[in-house]
């Protein structure tokens, strides 16, 4: 059932940016680059997708095996792809830059496995959500916090999400600097849109289905997470 709910919430994301995707990737090869539970991977295999892809995490990589099997998956780092030049037809990459070191260098390899004029659907946090934006100006500080030992664990990891969306985040995104970064590597932007909703200070305790009711309340600039479709133009 979880799974079904994520291959939905998928397939309406990726229609509403992207409505001839489906029918793009018939007979096509794709890349999930960080595939976690591998929603997108039988999103796409269920379309006549030859779909691969791998994960940073041995633990979250076996949570895929369970799900979808081990065909095509591996290990791997998205700042250093283990696959060859113009590979891919199109691929997947979400909430996955926002934890590289460089993201830069993340975006440069999905680039080089991608082919000219492939499709990349990539999402990444608002760092001006709603949820956040009242603890953002405290960031250098909240930061500064998270290698005192003096102060517990939990309290550090609480500190951190009022004012991130994931304590494992490196860095968040507005549109403008996200759509900047790919535009820099000769990514044209086809579609773009936000959603997702939360509260501050609350955000933590509330669930994915509460969230997503929140959602239709919270103003487009201020929505939790940034999706995009663009066009690798080498």
């Amino acid at each position: 059932k979880h799974m079904s709910e994520r291959v939905k919430r998928f397939e309406h994301l990726i229609d509403k940016l992207y409505p001839s995707f489906s029918s793009y990737i018939s007979g096509k090869r794709g890349l999930d680059a960080g595939c976690w539970y591998g929603y997108s991977i039988r999103y796409a295999r269920r379309r006549g997708a030859e779909m691969h892809g791998f994960d940073i995490s041995k633990d979250s990589l076996e949570d895929t095996h369970d799900l979808i099997g081990k065909e095509n998956l591996l290990i791997a780092d998205v700042q250093h792809i283990p696959y060859k030049d113009d590979v891919f037809d199109f691929m997947v990459c979400s909430h996955v830059i926002e934890h590289c070191a460089d993201d830069e260098k993340a975006i440069k390899e999905v680039k080089r496995v991608l082919k000219n004029k492939g499709i990349l659907y990539i999402a990444v946090p608002n760092g001006n959500a709603f949820e956040i934006l009242p603890f953002k100006p405290f960031r250098f500080i909240i930061d500064k916090l998270q290698s005192c030992e003096t102060i517990p664990c939990k309290l550090r990891l609480y500190l951190k999400l009022l004012a991130y969306h994931d304590a494992g985040h490196l860095r968040e995104y507005s549109v403008k600097n996200i759509c900047k970064l790919l535009k820099d590597n000769k990514f044209s932007i086809i579609s773009k849109v936000m959603q997702g909703g939360g509260i501050p200070v609350l955000n933590i305790f509330l669930s994915q289905h509460l969230k997503a009711k929140l959602d239709r309340y919270i103003p487009q600039p201020l929505k939790s997470e940034i999706h995009i479709v663009a066009k690798n133009e080498k």
